[in-house]
C-alpha cells in the first residue's frame, strides 16, 4: 500500500509494549506532567526513609524513632526560627514545598512536622523578647514542640506564692510523643478551686520531661495514624509565675500586633500561615493519590495487563498493586 512502511523499516508512530509501560508508570507519569523537584530541600536527605516506614507508622500508630531523630536537631526544625534567635528564616514558600514532599510519603509524619513549624512561630510570638535566650536554645538545638490546647483541654494553676501549680489535660497534642517541649495554656484558679472572674489565662512552655506531665499516647482516629495527637495530663506541676505571659487566645491576631516580640515575622497569625502550609500538604497528597492511580490503571508493576491468549488467562487476582482488580 502506498505510503505504508515496508514490514523492515521502523514505524516511527508504532509504540512497543514497553514504553507503554514506561510512560504509565505513576511516579513518572506525575514528575513529567507536573515535576515537584526535591533538590534544595532540606528534608531531602531523609525522603527515602520517611516513605519506607510510612507503612508501619500507620499499622504502629507511631512514626519510626530513627526518623524522628534523624531529622530533630537539623536546619529543618529550624526553618520557621529567625536568624536572630538561631534560626535560618526560611520563606513561607519553601517550608510549604518541604512539607508537600513530605506528606506525599508520610502524612502523619508531615502533620506532625507541620504542627511543629506552626506553634513555634506562635510560641515565639506569645513569650516575647523576656524569653529570648530560651527560644534561642530550643532553635541552636533542633528541638521539637506541641501544643496541647485544643478543644476540650482544661488546665488549671493554683497559685502558691511564685508559682502556679497545674492540673488537669491538654488535649489535641499534635507530635507531642516526639518532642521536647509542649506549651499550655492555663486557667488561674482562686481559693474554691474555680477559675477567677474576669478569667485569668496564662501560657507557659514546658520540657516534656517535666515530672508530673504524662503524655497519653490515646490517638485513635482512622487517619493520620502515627500523627500522635495525644492527650498531655498535669498532676501538681510547679511552674514559675515569671516564666509565664498572659494567654490572649482567639484574640491573638489583633494582639500580637501591639504587643512586643523579638521579630515583627511573629506578628503573623499562625493560623494564617498553617492554613498555607495545609495546602502545600494537600498538594503532595493529590500527587501521591494521582501516581498510584496511574499505577493501578496499568502501569510496569502490572504483569497481568494484556493477556494475549486464552492459555495466559487466569481467574487468580493480580496482586501488582492492591488497586488493580485484574483477574487475567
Amino acid at each position: 500500500m502506498a505510503g505504508a512502511p515496508e514490514a523492515d523499516e521502523p514505524n516511527p508512530t508504532a509504540t512497543s509494549a514497553e514504553s507503554v509501560d514506561a510512560l504509565l508508570s505513576g511516579l513518572e507519569l506525575v514528575e513529567h506532567f507536573a515535576p515537584a523537584p526535591t533538590e534544595g530541600l532540606r528534608i531531602a536527605p531523609f525522603l527515602d526513609a520517611i516513605e519506607a516506614q510510612a507503612e508501619t507508622a500507620d499499622r504502629t500508630r507511631s512514626v519510626s524513632s530513627e526518623v524522628i531523630e534523624a531529622i530533630r536537631g537539623t536546619d529543618f526544625m529550624r526553618m520557621s526560627a529567625t536568624r536572630n534567635i538561631g534560626g535560618v528564616e526560611e520563606t513561607m514558600l519553601h517550608m510549604g514545598r518541604e512539607l508537600e514532599a513530605v506528606a506525599a510519603r508520610c502524612p502523619s509524619l508531615a502533620w506532625c512536622l507541620w504542627n511543629h513549624l506552626c506553634v513555634f512561630h506562635l510560641f515565639v510570638g506569645s513569650v516575647g523578647p523576656e524569653q529570648q535566650d530560651f527560644l534561642t536554645h530550643v532553635v541552636t538545638n533542633g528541638q521539637w514542640v506541641s501544643f496541647p490546647g485544643g478543644a476540650r483541654s482544661s488546665v488549671y494553676g493554683r497559685v502558691e506564692g511564685d508559682q502556679a501549680i497545674l492540673n488537669g489535660t491538654g488535649r489535641w497534642g499534635t507530635g507531642a510523643r516526639y518532642a521536647d517541649y509542649c506549651g499550655v495554656a492555663f486557667a488561674i484558679t482562686g481559693d474554691d478551686g474555680k477559675p477567677v472572674r474576669p478569667m485569668d489565662i496564662r501560657f507557659t512552655i514546658l520540657p516534656t520531661t517535666t515530672e508530673g506531665m504524662k503524655i497519653d499516647p490515646s490517638w485513635d482516629g482512622a487517619g493520620l495514624r502515627a500523627s500522635a495527637t495525644d492527650d498531655v495530663h498535669y498532676t501538681d506541676v510547679p511552674v514559675k509565675l515569671s516564666d509565664c505571659v498572659a494567654w490572649f487566645g482567639a484574640n491573638r491576631a489583633e494582639s500580637l500586633r501591639t504587643v512586643p516580640v523579638v521579630h515583627h515575622r511573629y506578628r503573623e497569625d499562625w493560623v494564617g500561615i498553617s492554613d498555607l502550609w495545609l495546602s502545600f500538604m494537600a498538594v503532595g497528597l493529590v500527587r501521591r493519590a494521582l501516581a498510584e492511580a496511574a499505577d493501578a490503571a496499568g502501569g510496569p508493576r502490572c504483569a497481568r495487563a494484556a493477556p494475549s491468549t486464552a492459555a495466559t488467562a487466569t481467574s487468580e487476582p493480580c496482586r501488582c498493586t492492591s488497586m488493580c482488580t485484574k483477574t487475567g
